[in-house]
């Protein structure tokens, strides 16, 4: 057991446990061992965890372009939670870990995609766009 190996358990974790990329680990090997269950719904976990990249736990609202409908799909699943469409847009609302790699994502599609809230990540946005844009100035 990975765990037990690094000394740490999925309940000393408190719930907020390491992933690990298989594809990159060596040496790995199937224990007949079993613990005991505990309350995990993965895919609850894995919906808010954006790449591997654990950040504080947000409902993120977001203004996209229709263009990018299929984008959000594949990314979030079927299930996301659209509020309103509007004609060229329409507003998703995401409960995700935030983290730079999200905010990176977000960033790539320009003016195709505007955080509604938090506050806290329009800052974090607007401050990521500010030092990129004081490399050019």
């Amino acid at each position: 057991m990975l765990c037990k190996e690094l000394g740490l358990s999925f309940v000393e974790l408190n719930m907020n446990f390491p992933e690990y990329q298989i594809d990159k680990m060596e040496n790995i090997s199937l224990e007949e061992e079993s613990s005991d269950k505990l309350p995990f719904d993965l895919q609850e976990y894995a919906s808010r965890v954006f790449s591997m990249f654990h950040g504080e736990n947000e409902t993120l609202s977001l203004e996209v372009d229709h263009t990018l409908a299929n984008v959000f799909f594949d990314q979030f699943g079927q299930d996301i939670l659209i509020s309103e469409v509007k004609e060229e847009t329409f507003i998703v609302h995401l409960p995700i870990s935030v983290s730079m790699t999200l905010i990176g994502w977000l960033l790539q599609f320009k003016d195709k995609v505007m955080v509604l809230s938090p506050d806290s990540v329009i800052d974090e946005i607007k401050k990521t766009a500010q030092s990129v844009l004081s490399l050019y100035e």
